[in-house]
């Protein structure tokens, strides 16, 4: 009995010690109200808050949009183009005329602070932004891609 005791609390820690944070994950709650219009960084992508891309984007007023990203690089990027949002779902495409690499679900932290981001080509591939202000530095520095001929940089979003 003893025995079994001990073996379910070593099952209930190792459950515990899996889970992030150690099961202390503050729960966000999602809605489907909320502002898309501001600047965001992601935060966590597909779930995991570790290997991800540095991105951050701007949604502006006039519908258009600044995203810069350093994918695995040393180099920042920077594209930009115009969104809509309608009935929650994110469109839109780049000022080269390529669409967005999917269409997005977009829902909204209760607390207006983030943005979740769902593909409806793939829902696994989750995009979690946080409402941060981009550094000047980041902005300053960021290249288009025609002004950096040898790197071809995936577009993020």
């Amino acid at each position: 009995m003893k025995l079994t005791k001990i073996f379910l609390a070593v099952v209930a820690l190792c459950a515990l010690a899996c889970h992030p944070n150690g099961g202390n994950e503050e729960t966000i709650k999602w809605e489907e109200n909320g502002t898309l219009v501001g600047e965001w960084c992601l935060t966590s992508w597909a779930g995991s808050s570790a290997a991800k891309p540095q991105v951050y984007i701007a949604f502006n007023d006039d519908s258009t949009f600044n995203l810069y990203q350093q994918n695995y690089s040393v180099i920042w990027f920077h594209y930009e183009g115009n969104y809509a949002l309608n009935n929650n779902v994110l469109t839109g495409a780049y000022s080269d005329g390529k669409e967005l690499a999917s269409e997005y679900k977009v829902d909204f932290s209760s607390d207006g602070k983030m943005i979740r981001l769902t593909s409806l080509e793939n829902s696994s591939d989750v995009a979690i932004y946080t409402a941060t202000e981009i550094p000047t530095w980041i902005i300053e520095e960021a290249k288009t891609p025609e002004m950096v001929r040898s790197v071809e940089a995936d577009r993020f979003l």
